[in-house]
């Protein structure tokens, strides 16, 4: 999970960032753009989060392949 931008937190704000990304035939992720962010202070903390996760690769045929997809990630306070 993004770790919460603290003055967001405090504030009491929610959102979220919409990351197109590519997974590879390993499963890696790359970023390829920001499409959209309900404020600017969740891009970087959704951006580096992404950029740790691993997927399962995906197939086509039983064989691994690349992908491009959106990915939401959510900021709520719990």
């Amino acid at each position: 999970m993004p770790e919460y931008p603290a003055q967001l937190q405090l504030e009491g704000v929610e959102g979220e960032v919409r990351l197109e990304v590519m997974i590879d035939e390993q499963g890696a992720v790359t970023i390829l753009s920001v499409i959209s962010a309900t404020h600017n202070e969740f891009v970087q903390p959704a951006r580096q989060a992404v950029s740790r996760w691993r997927f399962e690769p995906p197939t086509r045929d039983g064989v691994p392949v690349r992908a491009r997809y959106v990915q939401p990630i959510p900021f709520r306070l719990q």
